[in-house]
């Protein structure tokens, strides 16, 4: 079919790519706003606006040829791209301080029964 029908084949890619990123987006809000207290909700949601306008631009210029589509996809994955990073450094920073805290050894007195105070 896609030999035979490269034009739909093409309209028909166009439309899965935007109906993922805005489903991708739709997630990526939720999430950001679920997590709003935790470290990394902002670039989240940054990334998942991003991906709800890379869906609706997508849906807007159906019929946008393949070159224009390769910088949509490309400009989209290196914004979204650099939201996520974002996020990850936060959360690795978070886990780490989680991490060093729950590592520092407990120093213990005991009493003259031998049980910790």
């Amino acid at each position: 079919v896609t030999l035979s029908y490269p034009g739909i084949t093409a309209v028909s890619l166009l439309a899965f790519i935007a109906a993922f990123a805005i489903v991708i987006g739709i997630g990526q809000l939720i999430a950001a706003v679920q997590q709003r207290h935790e470290s990394g909700a902002v670039p989240l949601g940054v990334s998942g606006v991003v991906s709800l306008l890379f869906g609706a631009l997508m849906f807007a210029r159906p019929v946008a040829g393949a070159v224009t589509l390769a910088w949509m996809i490309g400009i989209y994955a290196i914004i979204a791209g650099i939201g996520l990073c974002t996020m990850g450094w936060m959360l690795y920073g978070l886990n780490k301080r989680t991490v060093e805290i729950t590592a520092t050894p407990l120093t213990a007195e005991r009493t003259e029964a031998g049980t910790p105070r």
